[in-house]
């Protein structure tokens, strides 16, 4: 099954900084029968069934991604290595959940682990939920307010960053420009970009605690 190099389009755009990102409950609970015609997909072709159901989410999930990990191409990244694990372990024959549902908080899941090795920082996963894996069907509502917490204190974190240094972090994360091309669009030297980069990641990394705090 093919996850890469897909467009992910306007839907994943970043969220406007001083405003925070809204995750509701809709984003991991739509209902069931909504994707009854998918749930027939995968009865009679499952290769079909991961493609229309790729076709349904794919951009929405890049969108809850990148809200979290700050770089377009490493949320199409984890999005891509959900769906590649949904197809290779055939999580589509035991869900019993929308599959919306499954994938909203396989993504976040994977986020956040992303996150935590990215960083260089230890962070305990949310109690329940395996490094390993990417989901658990039974997850409590106080490990989905931690992930949704730190969603928005990273987002108040750019939000506060000195307007330039805000303005770097996002294209060198969100639009993935190379340090060259934003110092000659912005008209400051490449050690400039990577200043403003370098604080802006430090910043985000004092959220995660350290192994021994």
């Amino acid at each position: 099954m093919e996850a890469d190099h897909v467009n992910t389009g306007s839907d994943s755009s970043p969220v406007p900084f001083g405003k925070e990102p809204e995750v509701t409950a809709s984003d991991e609970t739509e209902p069931v029968d909504s994707e009854l015609f998918i749930r027939k997909a995968f009865a009679e072709d499952p290769e079909k069934g991961c493609e229309l159901l790729f076709r349904a989410y794919y951009n929405d999930l890049c969108s809850t991604a990148i809200r979290m990990v700050y770089s377009r191409q490493i949320a199409e990244d984890v999005v891509g290595e959900v769906f590649l694990n949904f197809w290779n372990n055939r999580s589509f024959e035991t869900i019993r959940i929308s599959y919306r549902a499954y994938l909203f908080r396989a993504v976040r899941n994977r986020a956040y682990n992303y996150l935590r090795f990215e960083l260089g920082k230890y962070a305990p996963s949310p109690e329940g939920t395996p490094e390993s894996a990417d989901f658990q069907e039974v997850e409590q509502p106080d490990q989905i307010i931690l992930l949704d917490e730190l969603v928005h204190r990273i987002n108040r974190v750019v939000g506060d960053l000195p307007p330039m240094a805000r303005r770097v972090f996002i294209m060198s994360r969100y639009d993935g420009k190379p340090h060259l091309q934003i110092a000659a669009e912005l008209g400051i030297n490449t050690k400039t970009v990577e200043s403003h980069i370098t604080r802006a990641l430090h910043s985000i990394r004092k959220l995660f605690p350290t192994e021994n705090s």
